[in-house]
């Protein structure tokens, strides 16, 4: 197994359940060294990749485009590639902190 180190702390993150990855550039953190650490990131990506916040955010941002859709009628393909746009972005996103990170630890 690799040693994964919290960026907050520099301790070594020993499961998967206290591992927080964060950020555009997958930065690791304990849940815990995350969530004492307030303002380290703005909106985008201030909650851990590995959580459910993304993918409640991934489904207010489609709620919202769709609901664009229904209000304003653009063209329903434009729409249809924004959403798949969307789903491959966080997918992506969500398959990168999975093997780059948590695959390597155990999960409890």
């Amino acid at each position: 197994m690799a040693n994964i180190i919290c960026a907050a702390c520099k301790r070594e993150i020993k499961t998967r359940q206290d591992l927080a990855v964060v950020g555009r550039s997958f930065v690791t953190y304990h849940r815990k060294c995350f969530k004492s650490s307030n303002g380290i990131y703005e909106f985008y990506s201030g909650y851990p990749i590995n959580s459910l916040a993304m993918w409640v955010i991934f489904v207010l941002l489609n709620s919202a485009l769709w609901a664009t859709y229904i209000l304003f009628s653009p063209p329903l393909k434009e729409t249809l590639y924004f959403s798949l746009f969307l789903l491959v972005f966080f997918i992506g996103f969500r398959l990168i902190a999975f093997f780059g990170y948590e695959i390597k630890l155990p999960k409890k």
